[in-house]
């Protein structure tokens, strides 16, 4: 079935990345495919743009960081605020709790991909401070854990629109 897909929609005009960004990393029982169609044909209008394209690069290193929290589920974003200090991880946290509507929203068809993509391109200058100002990797295991639970969170939250590193990774 994804491989039907991936081809469909390729020979519809898809660029190859985009696709692999939207149907690969679903699991089968996930995809539907008249939104993967809407998802890819609106993808590229947000793609070339430098914040979307800062963010993609960015959330390779979400995901990497994301796989050391192995089995534990993370926490919602109300409970995580109370684990966190620092301004920066705080600042990312405000900001997934701000987006996540417009991110939702492209699943129920309240809002367009395109929307809820430029949205998600806006989470760039918090992931970007996150990098620069935390260490996630912290010697305090329950610091360690939260900030762990923050990339899997965003993690998650993006990876519902689709897994866009997938558009960088294809062009490095």
């Amino acid at each position: 079935l994804r491989e039907r897909l991936e081809h469909a929609l390729t020979v519809r005009g898809a660029k190859v990345p985009h696709v692999r960004a939207v149907v690969r990393g679903r699991a089968v029982a996930d995809i539907r495919p008249a939104e993967a169609e809407a998802n890819v044909r609106e993808l590229p209008a947000v793609a070339d743009t430098p914040s979307f394209r800062q963010l993609a690069e960015a959330f390779k290193r979400v995901r990497n960081i994301a796989r050391e929290l192995k089995d534990t589920p993370p926490l919602e974003l109300a409970a995580l605020r109370g684990r966190l200090h620092e301004a920066a991880e705080l600042a990312l946290v405000d900001e997934m709790e701000r987006r996540r509507a417009a991110i939702d929203g492209a699943l129920t068809g309240a809002t367009s991909y395109q929307a809820a993509y430029a949205e998600a391109a806006g989470f760039e200058p918090a992931v970007a401070r996150f990098f620069k100002e935390i260490f996630v990797m912290a010697e305090d295991s329950s610091l360690r854990e939260a900030r762990l639970m923050v990339m899997k969170r965003l993690e998650q939250l993006i990876l519902q629109l689709g897994d866009i590193s997938e558009i960088v990774s294809a062009e490095s």
